[in-house]
């Protein structure tokens, strides 16, 4: 078992929110074992985090995250979910999505004269 790691021994309870889980269980951790301990997770990790009957420290979130995420519009929501840092892709990535969107249209409204692409960095 890892430091950051917490093995669940049993689930007491469960209660799905909107956007987050709450669930009391049993656990374990490098420091002992805690019997139920409420943890509040994003609805889309607890079906791994209940397969694999552990998770992270990190992945549980604070009663201020969680309320966060439950007010938050939908736009909001998955803006977070979805959305990707430009800087986490390669210029040939950025280039090759921005021109498939052209031929497919999905810019429709958008009138673009020239096709993006790489060329060499100087």
């Amino acid at each position: 078992m890892e430091i950051m790691t917490i093995c669940i021994d049993r689930i007491i309870g469960v209660e799905e929110h909107k956007r987050t889980v709450t669930v009391t269980m049993d656990t374990q951790t490098y420091a002992g074992r805690v019997k139920g301990e409420a943890h509040t997770f994003v609805k889309d990790d607890w079906p791994k985090i209940r397969q694999r009957m552990c998770f992270e420290e990190t992945q549980s979130l604070d009663r201020r995250s969680a309320e966060r995420f439950e007010a938050m519009s939908d736009d909001e929501w998955y803006r977070r979910k979805y959305e990707k840092k430009i800087t986490d892709f390669t210029d040939e990535e950025i280039a090759a999505e921005f021109n498939r969107r052209l031929e497919d249209g999905v810019f429709h409204r958008l009138g673009v004269k020239v096709m993006a692409v790489v060329t060499e960095r100087r």
